[in-house]
């Protein structure tokens, strides 16, 4: 299972935040985390959260279900306006 990822193009890296239970972003070498409420989940155990996200080729976060890998939902590259 992947906990992180990351975009070379826009320095971009998102990590599951185990202490929150959802994914967050972050510039490369920046302390300020952008937040997704979208893939909060309470009832996450901190190894299997419930999604799992990667970049695609043109830098957009892809959000899947974790077991099934069925897309949930594709968000703008969180670092690029940041």
């Amino acid at each position: 299972m992947a906990v992180f990822t990351f975009d070379l193009n826009s320095r971009c890296s998102v990590r599951y935040n185990n202490d929150k239970q959802l994914w967050t972003a972050s510039r490369f070498f920046s302390d300020k985390e952008i937040d997704f409420p979208s893939t909060y989940d309470p009832d996450a155990f901190a190894a299997y959260p419930k999604y799992n996200v990667e970049f695609d080729k043109k830098g957009r976060l892809i959000v899947k279900e974790y077991f099934s890998e069925e897309v949930v939902q594709t968000l703008p590259n969180p670092c690029s306006h940041n």
